[in-house]
Parts: C-alpha cells; structure tokens; sequence
C-alpha cells in the first residue's frame, strides 16, 4: 500500500513536472523576437491596482511629419537614459517618422530594461471622419459643436499640426483597448529623470480621477483662461476615458450622446458657438481648449500633475546650483496658487512657443542673454548630443522590439460593431 502510494506520488510528481515544462516551452515559443514592424497582440494591463514595481511604464505619443519625429526621438532617448523600468510607447505615426524612429531603435539592441514600440499609421481621412463623428451635426451645419484652433507652438508643418490637435482628444480610441492608462507627453519636451517617477503619479489617483494634467496660473488673457492647464504633459487612464464617453459619436445610442462629454462641457464654458459655422472659432488652443473646459465641467475627474513633471523654461529655474530651496522658491514664478510655496523640482523640461520648426533649431541659443540659453542651453544641447549606442548598457536579457498595428478602428467603431474604419486603410 505504501509502496503503490510512493509510485503514485512519484508519478504525480513527474506529471506535474511535465506539465511545468510543456508550459514554460509553449511560453518560450510565443515570445516574441525582436524585430521591426513585427505584428502581434498587445499585452493586457490593468487599471483597476496601484502602480506595480516593474511593470512597464506606458507611453501614448503623437509623431506626424519629420519636425515632430526628432523631437519624439529625442523625448524617447531621455525617457531611455534615465528609466528604472521597462518601457511601452505607443504611437501615431505617418511611415517618415515611423521609418526615422525604427532606425535609430535599432542601435540599442542591449537596453538595460525591455523597450517596447508600438506604432499606429493612422490614415487622414479615418482622423477627419472620426472628428466629424463628434459633431452634434444640426441641420445645415455638420461640424456644429467642434473647437478651432489659431495659436501653433513653433513652426512646423501645420498639416502635422492640425492633424495632432485631433489626435489628442482621441488617443483614448485609437491606443488599443488592452491599454489602460498611459502617460502623455508632447514631442517638444524631454525627461531629465526617471520616468518611473511620473508613472507613480498614479498612485495619488482616486477611483474618479481619468486625467492629470499641470496647472499654471493665467499667463496671457488672450487665450481665455485657456493658459491655465497645459496639455503637454498628461497621465491618462485611457479605460476611464471611455467609460465616461469622453469624445461624443454618432454611433453612440441618444441615451449614450446624452451623457457624452464633449459637447455639455463645452456649452457650460463656451456657450453656444457664435460662428456661422457652428465652429467654436472663437476659442484657441484647441485640445486644451476642451481640456479646460472638461476640468471645470467635471473637476472631479481631474487631479492636479505637479508643476515639476511640466518644467517650462521659463520659471525660473537658474542661479547657483549651491542655492537653497527657500532661495530659490523665492524666484519661481507663472506657477498656480497650490504650488507658489512649492519647490519646483524639473523631471520634465517643455520648450513651449521657441519660434522655430524643432526646439533645437531655435534662434534663441543662438542668443547668450535669451532665457532659454541661459537656463536650459547645456541641458538641451548635452539630451540632444547624447548618442543612441550608450544606450547598450543591457547584458542581452532585454530587447528593444516594435510592432505595427493593423487594427486601427477607433473604440467608437469598435464599440459599433464595424469590422473596418472609416477612411482606411490609405495611410499617409
């Protein structure tokens, strides 16, 4: 009796180890390699627990046309040089910048921690059909309801511009389902820290926040109120997004459109739209525009970024770098009422408004007594020059691969039903 139970064991024993290694070999076989523009499904996160030490940090970006491109690439190699974890950026691209940013991913085949890039090739009539989509379309009026925008931060491609404007308030729908809440941040901007920092923001969040955006106090009146928050730097819980149907449809049901966002927020700030068209006109800054008008129509769904994670030039942050807090707190300035008696501590540096078709080309470092030379000129210089290879500092355990996805339904369509996204698949 013993000796049978002692074969059983033994036996079980044995299948148990069986089972172990067929699973860990099918798991080895799924992996993926590390290749470029492979294809496959996206990993599962969750937003529903705090953030995990060593999962990866989740981007969402937007790089259309080539200006934006080494200003991504740039964004990219800084979040690189400076991570405690694994990264996933998830971005829109046109094939130029896609093409400009695989190219240099391939000088780091050893990365310290895993890089992850997914790209989206987003089609300019599937954009221009989803942004019809949210318009409340009255009769004679087919874009009733939707923000214009007359200010540009520098001077690229407008086309690439106007496209982006759209983009941001749509990244919740286009970022695959899988991904639940990602960090945003503009291609004019670069890290000076560990990006891990940022994503544990979302630690401070409670089960309403959906978004958590910088404050500033009013720097110019001209643009209503609108310089108040800054877009450029977000955490965004994409899942919560579209849950609260942040961006209107038409393929949304009359109950859904009812509760939809986009357009009550804007007639509790806006009012009506005073153009013949319908279109808001009238109000600049687009994206931020409706940022703003959502964070005075849903304050609960918002939570204050730290000034530090949106560190513009021009705040003041110079002097002895032996200077003491309470001197330099002293000549902070343009920050918001909370964090007048805060020190500001740069992990994000945005170069805003530099009057040239990338930041690194503007005249200003040209200029020994401009105020972006004299605070930032050598931080940008030495982010810019830092070379794509001294990122191999990996022992071959990490990869750096990327992926093109071909589902590019926004989540109003796929919520719909549609097998195949309104003006796709001609991607430019």
């Amino acid at each position: 009796m013993l000796a049978a139970a002692s074969n059983f064991a033994r036996g079980s024993s044995r299948l148990t180890i069986a089972i172990v290694g067929i699973v860990f070999v099918f798991l080895l076989s799924i992996h993926p390699h590390s290749s470029v523009s492979s294809r496959l499904p996206l990993p599962f996160s969750s937003s529903n627990h705090a953030v995990v030490p060593g999962e990866p940090v989740v981007f969402s970006l937007i790089c259309w046309g080539n200006d934006t491109a080494h200003e991504t690439a740039v964004m990219m190699k800084t979040a690189l040089m400076y991570t405690s974890s694994p990264l996933d950026f998830h971005i829109l691209v046109d094939t130029g910048s896609q093409k400009h940013l695989d190219n240099l991913l391939q000088l780091i085949p050893k990365p310290v921690y895993d890089v992850r890039v997914y790209y989206y090739l987003l089609s300019d009539a599937a954009m221009n059909a989803r942004v019809k989509r949210t318009a409340i379309g009255k009769e004679g009026f087919p874009q009733w309801g939707q923000i214009g925008q007359n200010h540009q931060s520098g001077i690229g491609e407008s086309w690439a511009l106007c496209r982006s404007i759209d983009a941001f308030l749509f990244l919740h729908e286009i970022i695959s389902p899988s991904v639940t809440r990602a960090i945003f941040v503009d291609s004019d901007a670069f890290f000076i820290t560990d990006p891990t920092l940022l994503w544990r923001e979302f630690n401070t969040w409670n089960s309403s926040h959906v978004i958590s955006i910088p404050s500033h106090e009013n720097m110019d009146e001209r643009w209503q109120g609108i310089t108040k928050i800054c877009s450029c730097v977000m955490l965004l819980d994409l899942q919560r997004m579209r849950n609260v149907l942040y961006m209107d449809s038409n393929l949304f049901s009359p109950m859904e459109r009812r509760r939809a966002l986009s357009h009550p927020a804007n007639l509790a700030y806006w009012g009506e739209p005073t153009t013949k068209d319908g279109v808001y006109n009238n109000v600049g800054l687009g994206d931020q525009s409706f940022f703003l008008s959502v964070k005075l129509y849903k304050p609960e769904y918002h939570i204050r970024l730290p000034l530090s994670w949106e560190g513009a030039y021009n705040v003041n942050q110079i002097g002895s770098s032996e200077m003491d807090a309470e001197t330099q707190i002293k000549q902070q300035r343009m920050l918001p009422d909370a964090e007048k008696d805060t020190l500001i501590t740069p992990g994000v540096l945005h170069w805003n408004c530099m009057q040239a078709a990338t930041y690194m080309d503007s005249p200003y470092w040209a200029n020994p007594e401009s105020e972006p030379e004299t605070r930032w000129g050598h931080a940008m210089r030495y982010h810019h020059k830092y070379k794509w290879i001294w990122l191999n500092r990996g022992d071959g355990s990490a990869t750096t691969e990327s992926f093109t996805i071909q589902d590019l339904r926004f989540w109003d369509e796929k919520r719909a039903g549609r097998t195949i996204a309104e003006g796709y698949p001609t991607a430019q």
